[in-house]
C-alpha cells in the first residue's frame, strides 16, 4: 500500500478474507478500515460483515489461520460498550508479533447492518455488481485528493509530475478482499440512520450519532471518488436522493430543522412500507446515564493508578 507497515497490514487483510472464503463464509470489509484506506492510512481495527449465525465459525477459522483469541475481557476496545456504536457479535485479534501492534478483527452479522441488501459475495465480485466491489483503487485517487492544498502553496507543477508518475502505476489491489461500493455504503448508512433515528434526540443518545458522523465523512469523500468512477449519485435508491442532495449542500444553508425533517420524513415512509426492522440495540440511555457511567469509569481509573482514593465506590 503506502509503506512497509501498510503492506504487511494489506497482506493480513488478504489472509483474513482468503481464510474466510476457504471456509465458505461470505464476507465484506466494513467500517473504519475502508474509511482509513481511502484516506491513505490503516485502521486500528478490522471489521467484517458476515452472514447471520456464522460468527463462531469465522472466529475458529481465523484462530486456525494464526490469529489469537481475546485476552482483554471487558477492557477490550472491541467489546467495551460505546455510547454511539453497537457491539460486534464476535472478534479475535491480530497479535503484536504479527504487525507490531494488537489489532482486533470484529464480525458483524449482515442483518444488523445490511438487511436491505442482497447476499454477500463469496468471491471477488464482478465489475458490474451493483452492490459489492473488489478493493482496487487507482493511485491517482490519492494524489488528486491532496492536489488542491498543494496547488494553493504553489506546487502545481510538482503535483502534476507526481500525478503523471502515479497514473502509470497499477492500482492498489487488495483482492480477494472486497467492500461495499461507496455509494452503497452511503445507502447503508442512511438505512441505519432511519432505523435508529431517535425522535427525542435531545434527551437520549443512540447509534444515529455514530452513523451520521460516518455519513458526513462520505459526503467529503464522494466528489473525489466520483472523479475516478468510484461513486455514482444516481445509483442511490431514488427515495434516498433528496436526503443525500441535502447533505451535499443542495438546499443551501443546512439547519437542524431541515436535517430532522429529511430524516424523519424518510423514516416514516420506510416504516409505512415495513422496510425498517426494529433496532437490535439495548434500551437507549439518557444523557445523564451516560455521564454517570463516564464518571464511574474515571473513578476506577483514578483508583487504579493513585492507590489513595478510599472514597471511590466499587461496583
Amino acid at each position: 500500500m503506502f509503506d512497509s507497515f501498510s503492506e504487511l497490514y494489506a497482506d493480513q487483510l488478504k489472509l483474513i478474507t482468503d481464510a474466510l472464503d476457504q471456509a465458505g463464509i461470505n464476507n465484506v470489509l466494513w467500517g473504519h478500515v475502508i474509511e482509513r484506506f481511502l484516506e491513505e492510512h490503516v485502521s486500528s481495527g478490522i471489521e467484517c460483515i458476515i452472514h447471520d449465525g456464522m460468527a463462531e465459525k469465522a472466529c475458529q477459522t481465523l484462530l486456525a489461520a494464526g490469529l489469537e483469541p481475546c485476552k482483554y475481557g471487558e477492557e477490550c476496545p472491541a467489546t467495551r460498550h460505546r455510547q454511539d456504536r453497537p457491539d460486534a457479535v464476535a472478534h479475535v485479534h491480530l497479535e503484536a508479533t504479527t504487525l507490531g501492534c494488537d489489532i482486533p478483527v470484529m464480525f458483524w452479522e449482515k442483518s444488523s447492518l445490511l438487511w436491505a441488501f442482497p447476499e454477500l459475495p463469496s468471491s471477488p465480485p464482478s465489475s458490474d455488481d451493483p452492490y459489492y466491489m473488489p478493493i482496487r483503487i487507482p493511485w491517482t485517487y490519492y494524489r488528486n485528493a491532496a492536489t488542491p492544498a498543494k496547488a494553493a502553496r504553489g506546487h502545481r507543477a510538482s503535483s502534476a509530475a507526481v500525478n503523471a508518475s502515479r497514473s502509470q502505476r497499477p492500482p492498489i489491489d487488495l483482492t480477494p478482499a472486497r467492500m461495499l461500493k461507496p455509494v452503497k455504503i452511503v445507502e447503508a448508512l442512511i438505512w441505519l440512520m432511519c432505523r435508529d433515528r431517535n425522535p427525542n434526540e435531545g434527551l437520549e443518545c443512540g447509534w444515529e450519532h455514530r452513523w451520521q458522523k460516518v455519513l458526513d465523512s462520505w459526503v467529503q469523500k464522494a466528489p473525489g471518488l466520483a472523479k475516478h468512477g468510484l461513486f455514482c449519485r444516481n445509483e442511490l435508491r431514488p427515495g434516498f436522493l433528496p436526503l443525500w442532495d441535502y447533505l451535499c449542500g443542495g438546499e443551501g444553508e443546512q439547519t437542524p430543522e431541515k436535517h430532522r425533517a429529511h430524516y424523519l420524513g424518510l423514516q416514516a415512509k420506510l416504516r409505512a412500507e415495513n422496510a425498517l426492522p426494529s433496532s437490535p440495540q439495548p434500551k437507549r440511555r439518557t444523557v445523564e446515564e451516560i455521564e454517570h457511567e463516564n464518571w464511574k469509569r474515571y473513578q476506577k481509573f483514578v483508583k487504579r493508578y493513585s492507590g489513595n482514593t478510599p472514597w471511590i465506590e466499587e461496583d
